[in-house]
C-alpha cells in the first residue's frame, strides 16, 4: 500500500474544546509523593488522526473533586459525601467519557493537551464542540 504525502501531523494538540474519548488505559501507579495514583490514557479521533490524552489521578483528600468527575463521567452514580473508590477508576477501562480539553506549554515538549474537567455522564453528547474563534453562530 503506498503512503501518501501530507503537511498534517499527528502529534499536533487538539484544539481546545470538549470531546468523546475512550478510556484506553487506566493504570495503577505512585506519585512522586508515593501517594496512589492512576495514569489514565484515553483516545478520540480528529481529523482522520487518533488523538491520545494522559491524565493523572491522584488518589488523595485535595483530588477528591476530580475523582469525583472522573467516576461521574464514566456513568458511576456518586453524590457529594460518598466514599470514593479506586477500583471505580480502574474498572473505566473500554467506557467513554466527555472531557474539556485546554492546550497548556510544556518547557520539554511544547504545546500539549490537558484535561480540564471532565463532563458527567448524562451531559455527553455524541460530537465534540471544538472551540473556534473564527466560526461565527448563525
Amino acid at each position: 500500500m503506498p503512503i501518501l504525502a501530507t503537511a498534517k501531523r499527528s502529534y499536533e494538540p487538539l484544539p481546545s474544546g470538549e470531546y468523546e474519548f475512550l478510556v484506553e488505559e487506566a493504570t495503577r501507579s505512585r506519585s512522586k509523593n508515593n501517594n496512589p495514583m492512576f495514569k489514565i490514557t484515553l483516545s478520540t479521533e480528529f481529523n482522520g488522526f487518533k488523538k491520545k490524552v494522559f491524565d493523572y489521578i491522584v488518589f488523595i483528600e485535595e483530588c477528591s473533586p476530580k475523582i469525583t468527575e472522573y467516576v461521574q463521567s464514566v456513568g458511576i452514580n456518586v453524590k457529594e459525601g460518598d466514599s470514593l473508590k479506586e477500583e471505580w477508576v480502574e474498572s473505566s477501562r473500554g467506557k467513554t467519557l466527555k472531557a474539556r480539553v485546554k492546550i497548556e506549554d510544556d518547557p520539554k515538549y511544547g504545546e500539549q493537551n490537558r484535561i480540564a474537567y471532565y463532563i458527567e455522564a448524562d451531559k455527553k453528547t455524541n460530537k465534540p464542540t471544538v472551540d473556534d474563534p473564527n466560526e461565527i453562530p448563525f
